[in-house]
């Protein structure tokens, strides 16, 4: 097959990786944990601007997971529509 290296890499990364939602928390809890306390600290504390900044980097951090994670499922999705192509041509030719 003629895959790409970012393809390659994110077939890769697929299968090597545990798809849960226990792994995925286990594997970002300290960009959020610290986040969500600073905002809970800042609104106990009536101090807004603690709370702010940390809403923000909390919504920042989730542009860029999903911009991630976008970049990751069009590279899936090319390599998957590659071997569909070539699946199909491959049971044509075998039918015959």
């Amino acid at each position: 097959m003629d895959f790409t290296p970012e393809e390659k890499l994110v077939i890769a990364q697929c299968l090597a990786q545990d798809p849960s939602m226990k792994r995925t928390l286990f594997l970002y809890w300290p960009y959020i944990l610290p986040l969500c306390a600073a905002a809970i600290y800042g609104f106990i504390e009536e101090n807004y601007f603690i709370s702010t900044i940390s809403f923000f980097f909390l919504v920042c951090e989730i542009i860029w997971f999903l911009n991630e994670t976008s970049k990751s499922g069009k590279h899936l999705k090319s390599a998957l529509t590659k071997y569909e192509a070539m699946a199909a041509k491959q049971s044509g030719a075998s039918c015959t």
